[in-house]
C-alpha cells in the first residue's frame, strides 16, 4: 500500500495518517498505533523510492586535505 502511493504528486501522495486510516478502514488494525504506522512509514519511504528509482542512493565521499592546506570554491589551493 505504501509503495503504491509513495512518491507520485505531492497532493496524491499517501502521508502516515492516511496510511494508518486505509489499515484500520480496509484491515481492521485496531491493536496498531498510529505511531507504529508512522515510524514504519518513515522507515520505508526512502527505501521504496530508491527501489523504484526515484531516489539516489546516499553516498558519503571521505575528503582528505594536507594539513595547512585550504580549497577555495574554484578548485584552487591555498596555503
Amino acid at each position: 500500500m505504501i509503495k503504491a502511493a509513495c512518491w507520485p504528486r505531492t497532493k496524491q501522495r499517501h502521508t502516515a495518517k492516511r496510511v494508518f486510516d486505509r489499515r484500520v478502514e480496509e484491515h481492521g488494525a485496531a491493536g496498531v498505533s498510529y505511531g507504529l504506522v508512522r515510524a514504519d512509514v518513515g522507515k520505508r519511504r526512502p527505501q521504496i523510492r530508491l527501489a523504484a528509482g526515484w531516489a539516489l542512493a546516499e553516498v558519503f565521499i571521505e575528503q582528505s586535505h594536507q594539513p595547512g592546506v585550504g580549497l577555495v570554491s574554484d578548485g584552487s589551493a591555498i596555503r
